[in-house]
């Protein structure tokens, strides 16, 4: 699945400037008020193990990025996950 920085993302970036105290506070990360919501995507997936790749495409003359997890993070961390689960 791929995502623009135009949809949930959105909503996302919203949310953890509204309450960047205390996302601070749990997660000790730091959300400063002028960052993309794709950066702030993107630290919250660090925090996983995880990080994005993109691609940008021309749509109908306009220029689109698209993201989507790094598969190689995302396979890392189902075989981590599923080692630590099964033991």
């Amino acid at each position: 699945m791929e995502v623009t920085a135009k949809e949930e993302i959105q909503v996302l970036a919203g949310f953890s400037k509204r309450n960047a105290p205390h996302i601070k506070g749990v997660l000790n990360l730091t959300i400063p008020l002028d960052e993309s919501p794709i950066w702030i995507l993107g630290q919250y997936l660090s925090q996983l193990g995880l990080s994005t790749e993109s691609r940008r495409p021309l749509e109908e003359g306009k220029w689109v990025k698209y993201y989507r997890l790094n598969p190689e993070d995302v396979a890392f961390t189902i075989n981590n996950f599923t080692f630590y689960y099964f033991f």
